[in-house]
């Protein structure tokens, strides 16, 4: 598969455009990892999340999806609804099933209920409210992951660190597992793009 990548900043913005062609059809589900704190503390704890309405997917206790979806409607899964701005905080060490297979944070797939791209599917905001991440995108899934995988202190440099629930990511693509679920999961023209906005 052929792989084009195309980045545009302008003003405030930041866009990926993804285009992939191949011959041959075949599996393709490409996403972009950056993280986001867009404060002063070591953490994200403090940063209020929204997202466009959405139902996210089940998950066993091998982190595999199982096929069915819910809206977050139920006293284990209601902590990750962030349908209305709510604080990161209150979905992360909750001790619960869905918290423990999460490794006592966010790292599940949601899964956008409106097809909308002219409304962001995404807004972060910093616990001073100085700042303000939008992300836009034509992708019908985002997995959020509170960066909750680590113990320890992880150097990035000679002078800087990054600790549990120090930034967050928001990894906008096709359904994790699509494959499993859809007959027409094979392509050979492929395209997506998200955009970053910052206020």
């Amino acid at each position: 598969m052929k792989i084009e990548l195309i980045y545009r900043v302008f003003k405030n913005r930041f866009t990926i455009k993804m285009k992939a062609s191949s011959s041959i059809p075949t599996v393709v589900n490409l996403t972009n990892h950056s993280y986001f704190n867009l404060g002063d503390h070591k953490t994200i704890r403090s940063h209020s999340l929204q997202t466009a309405p959405a139902k996210i997917q089940v998950i066993d206790e091998q982190f595999v999806p199982t096929g069915e979806y819910t809206m977050m409607e139920d006293t284990e899964t209601a902590p990750f609804d962030f349908s209305q701005e709510q604080p990161i905080n209150k979905a992360l060490c909750l001790g619960t099933s869905l918290s423990k297979i999460c490794a006592e944070g966010i790292d599940l797939a949601y899964c956008f209920t409106e097809a909308s791209s002219t409304r962001p599917k995404i807004i972060l905001r910093d616990a001073e409210r100085k700042n303000t991440l939008k992300i836009y995108s034509d992708q019908e899934a985002c997995v959020i992951y509170t960066l909750n995988k680590i113990s320890d202190q992880v150097k990035l440099s000679q002078e800087s660190t990054i600790e549990q629930f120090g930034e967050i990511t928001f990894e906008m693509h096709r359904r994790p597992n699509y494959v499993h679920s859809e007959k027409d999961y094979l392509t050979t023209n492929y395209k997506a793009y998200t955009t970053y906005e910052i206020e």
